[in-house]
Parts: structure tokens; sequence; C-alpha cells
């Protein structure tokens, strides 16, 4: 696993609240928060790491960077 920081916020457009969670390295999933409609969070993770959406009340997948399962592949800045 990688040992590069990144930062992200990720920001609900969608008009349900979303369930976010932190895929470990051992594929368990891990409720990170619940994000409400037009809500956001800021996340500071590492490259590789997989992140989740979900509907969080019919548990449908929901798409991050056009992908079921966000995964930062570089590092970006927190500027």
């Amino acid at each position: 696993m990688s040992q590069d920081k990144v930062y992200f916020t990720f920001i609900n457009l969608s008009p349900v609240s979303v369930n976010i969670y932190w895929l470990s390295h051992r594929t368990k999933r891990k409720l990170y928060c619940t994000l409400r409609c037009f809500a956001y969070v800021e996340i500071n993770t590492f490259v590789g790491h997989c992140w989740i959406f979900e509907d969080a009340n019919t548990g449908d997948c929901l798409l991050g960077n056009n992908s079921c399962v966000f995964i930062p592949l570089h590092r970006q800045s927190r500027e």
C-alpha cells in the first residue's frame, strides 16, 4: 500500500444521503460517514485506497468520479 498521502473533498451532488465507505486492505467495508444531500466532507487518505459510495436508504451503488469504486491514483496538493 502506498505511503503517498492525498487529500480529497467529496461533494454529494445527489438528492439523497450517501454512505461513504473506506475499503480496508482486508477488503472489509468501514463506514467513514453518511453525507447528506448537497453536503461535503474533506478526507485525508493514501494513493490506492478504495472508497465506495452507496445510497444510504437503498444501498444502491453511486458513482464517484464515474466509477462505483473511487481509487485515488496520484498525489494532489491541498492548495
